[in-house]
């Protein structure tokens, strides 16, 4: 759905570029490429910021007793915006330290909306219920 550099948009017009905005701007570059090439005079997100969103970088970084035992992850099967790589790669690392991992691509759902919230609260209810 977006062209090449995809998310860091050169033209400061995606919504990730917004993610990494302050009061004073609305958008920045995340990326080296997308800073280098930028097709408007831009800044470029403080490095700590862009850390700061990736979950992996908290993973690799935490003894596993600071880290939730449970975790369920849904990315729908019929996604244009986001790769499935992205739910994949945070459901196997999870999975390779022997975390539980609820993972599921919904047919024919995209990767937003709130399409099975009684299954979240079934599955909430059923890890802090006793048996």
């Amino acid at each position: 759905m977006k062209k090449v550099p995809a998310f860091d948009d050169l033209g400061l017009n995606n919504p990730e570029n917004d993610l990494f905005g302050d009061i004073k701007i609305k958008a920045k570059h995340f990326t080296e490429i997308g800073q280098k090439y930028s097709e408007k005079t831009a800044k470029k997100a403080d490095p700590e910021l862009v850390t700061a969103i990736n979950p992996l970088n908290y993973l690799n970084n935490q003894s596993n007793s600071l880290i939730a035992k449970h975790w369920r992850i849904r990315h729908g099967a019929a996604d244009r915006d986001t790769s499935f790589a992205v739910p994949i790669i945070l459901a196997t690392t999870l999975q390779n330290m022997n975390l539980d991992i609820d993972f599921f691509m919904p047919w024919a759902k995209p990767h937003s909306g709130d399409y099975d919230l009684i299954d979240l609260f079934d599955w909430i209810d059923s890890l802090v219920k006793e048996k």
